[in-house]
């Protein structure tokens, strides 16, 4: 089968060392890539692979003109593992410095200018191992720059070896699957392919007059004075036209590009591998993971003290501190002071507005909710594509009530970036806020398609209110009994199991749950106290104590979650409906949520 675009043998050319094919990785991930192209690009695509040692070549054979045929291809895939790069083997020789040769001397060129300015490779590496130092400067200087590669890497304390599809991406170091590492190299292929052919057609037909009306308009232009005019004019809007292109193309150019660069990340390359090894740890439930982070941030940022983007990441991490595992230690005074360097620094930074939002919606600062609201959608006006920003925002609006922006804001950062697990675990919080039990079943399903390791205290704690909710009263003990084990102090259990025993009747039980959380004191504890504090209002309500119960709820309402409809809603509070006090909360509540719709929608 020959190439897609005529004057081509192949459209992929797999280049790999067949010691690394002897567990059968290589052909294995060419059938899996195979699969994957016919579901992503339309027209059939050609792969040339070669299962048998040097092609069947002999000694006596002209290597080079018997691979010549085969390597007039679109793209070269080579197959990156720690023996590749040698320079007396065949695969290296022979294949990819013989193809980034040709491809540098035939109509297209190497490197492929996408229409949105971006520049990719027609040579795609794939890589199944970390390489030598030694290995990369060689692939770096062959390939004239910075290796770019999709990852088939499985990593472990002391493992080094290709991913396979059936590893784990979450034992994986490297957090990567395998189905989608083959989706981004398809992906790849079909930009590639695509930017190809473009030019192709668009120049396939000839534009402009023909020759005799071009005669034609050069002699009104030499006799007519009026025509002569319009030619002036004319002439002077494609001067223009083109002038404005050439801007247009200076800010898609290279050197505008490496300027961009340079003011949103850094020019030192070993800040960058500092801010990388972060960005790769970062976990927002992790303190571990996080420690590590603020040290890695920290030596990017002694490394390059103007580098932006390390300081809006530094502030991110230190919010994660503030808010999951610490509120007393500093950090949110931490993360605010380094939200604005990087916005001093830069004040197109959208991760900067990022950033400060996150930072300023915290129980110190009351949840300022309307000025996060504009923070977050200032960073989404400046980068549409911040998956984060949506994240987020969404996080806010369901603690306010708006549920339905909440999902258009979750599904627009999964829609950005689908490996997103939080975001996608977090939409069974706008099912559990809904207060419907149609969503409560939706909200089922999320939770027993994700693994056990990625859902957290506050799902847990979430899930086990709804099955009070649905009856399902054993259930959801089941579930608070092993947590509770797990961390025997955690306060959004302990109030859970004192909401499960009023429900069953058990008053002295569920007094004495809310005993233990009431000896807390609320302004010092974890930024998520106003779901604790809520969940002791929906305790009291079910004891018949209405007046501290309405307390709670007022407490809960006023340090970071005003929601409405749940409020009024919630199946726990249905014996306060005739409460004069409860009432007053609830229309109290329904101004502040008519001006956050007002907001949302702006």
């Amino acid at each position: 089968m020959s190439s897609i675009i005529p004057g081509f043998e192949y459209d992929i050319f797999i280049s790999y060392r067949h010691n690394d094919n002897r567990s059968g990785w290589v052909t294995e991930f060419v059938k899996a890539l195979e699969e994957e192209l016919a579901s992503t690009i339309k027209e059939p695509v050609s792969v040339y692979f070669d299962s048998n040692p040097h092609d069947g070549l002999l000694e006596t054979h002209n290597v080079n003109k018997s691979l010549e045929g085969k390597l007039k291809c679109l793209i070269f895939i080579p197959v990156i593992s720690q023996t590749y790069c040698d320079i007396k083997s065949f695969a290296w020789e022979h294949e990819f410095c013989a193809f980034n040769k040709l491809t540098k001397e035939d109509q297209f060129g190497r490197d492929i200018k996408f229409s949105n300015g971006n520049v990719a490779s027609r040579i795609l590496p794939v890589k199944i191992h970390d390489l030598d130092q030694e290995d990369k400067k060689l692939l770096e200087t062959e390939l004239g720059g910075v290796l770019r590669a999709v990852d088939f890497i499985y990593k472990e304390s002391g493992v080094n070896r290709p991913l396979k599809p059936s590893d784990s991406k979450y034992e994986n170091l490297n957090k990567t699957d395998y189905r989608n590492q083959v989706n981004k190299v398809a992906n790849a292929v079909k930009e590639i392919i695509s930017s190809i052919k473009t030019p192709l057609s668009g120049n396939s037909k000839p534009t402009g007059p023909p020759a005799q009306g071009r005669k034609s308009i050069e002699r009104k232009i030499k006799i007519s004075g009026k025509p002569l005019k319009v030619f002036y004019a004319v002439f002077i809007l494609i001067i223009l036209f083109l002038g404005a292109r050439f801007l247009f193309k200076y800010s898609l150019s290279e050197e505008s590009s490496k300027n961009r660069y340079k003011k949103n990340i850094t020019v030192k390359p070993v800040a960058y591998e500092w801010y990388m090894k972060a960005e790769f740890r970062e976990n927002p439930y992790d303190k571990k993971a996080l420690d590590s982070c603020i040290f890695f941030l920290t030596k990017a940022i002694e490394t390059d003290s103007l580098f932006a983007l390390a300081h809006a990441e530094l502030s991110m991490v230190y919010s994660f501190k503030n808010y999951f595992h610490d509120t007393t230690g500093g950090y949110n005074e931490k993360a605010f002071i380094e939200a604005e360097k990087s916005l001093y620094m830069n004040p197109d930074l959208a991760e900067g507005y990022l950033a400060r939002a996150y930072c300023t919606w915290n129980l110190q600062d009351k949840f300022p909710h309307e000025k996060v609201i504009r923070e977050y959608k200032k960073a989404i006006a400046l980068k549409p594509d911040l998956a984060e920003a949506y994240h987020y925002l969404g996080v806010v609006y369901f603690h306010i009530g708006l549920v339905q922006e909440s999902f258009k804001a979750y599904n627009k950062a999964l829609q950005i970036n689908p490996d997103n697990k939080i975001a996608a675990l977090e939409l069974a919080s706008c099912y559990f806020f809904s207060g419907k039990k149609t969503d409560l079943d939706k909200m089922e399903d999320i939770i027993e398609q994700t693994p056990e390791h990625l859902i957290t205290k506050h799902m847990t704690n979430f899930w086990a209110i709804a099955l009070i909710e649905l009856d399902r009263l054993p259930e959801a003990e089941n579930i608070l009994s092993v947590a509770s084990k797990k961390d025997s102090l955690d306060l959004l259990f302990k109030s859970a199991y004192a909401i499960l025993l009023a429900k069953k009747g058990d008053k002295a039980g569920a007094s004495k749950q809310i005993e233990s959380c009431e000896k807390i004191n609320l302004n010092k504890g974890q930024s998520h106290i106003h779901h604790v504090v809520y969940q002791l209002g929906e305790a009291y309500a079910l004891l018949g104590d209405y007046q501290k119960s309405v307390d709670k709820l007022t407490w809960a309402a006023d340090n970071g979650f005003p929601n409405y409809p749940y409020f009024r809603d919630d199946p726990m509070l249905t014996s306060l409906h005739q409460f004069a006090p409860y009432n007053e909360l609830l229309e109290k509540l329904h101004i502040k949520w008519e001006k956050f719709r007002k907001i949302a929608n702006e």
